[in-house]
């Protein structure tokens, strides 16, 4: 697969911090380096408390495996999320 479609799902913070998605790729799927910003199709960005989001990056990179982590800042609980990788552009596809 020659692409990614990355999509962060976050809940409504919980007050006193925000969450920001990182997406990381390896080759080896044991190293894991953040992706350079020329990999994305475009940004994430971070969700403050008491607001909620969906957030959709486009990834072009040469990394094998990718993962994705939330970053937290400041103080207080967490939120729910999820993320969903959908891969694309197959360099070989069924009939």
């Amino acid at each position: 697969y020659d692409s990614s479609f990355v999509t962060v799902s976050l809940g409504t913070v919980a007050t006193g911090g925000t969450f920001t998605p990182l997406l990381l790729e390896s080759a080896d799927g044991t190293t894991y380096g953040t992706v350079a910003q020329a990999s994305l199709q475009g940004t994430f960005a971070a969700v403050a408390a008491g607001s909620a989001g969906l957030q959709r990056v486009g990834y072009l990179g040469t990394g094998r495996y990718l993962n994705s982590v939330l970053t937290f800042g400041g103080t207080g609980a967490g939120a729910s999320s999820a993320v969903l990788i959908n891969r694309g552009h197959p360099s070989r596809s069924p009939l």
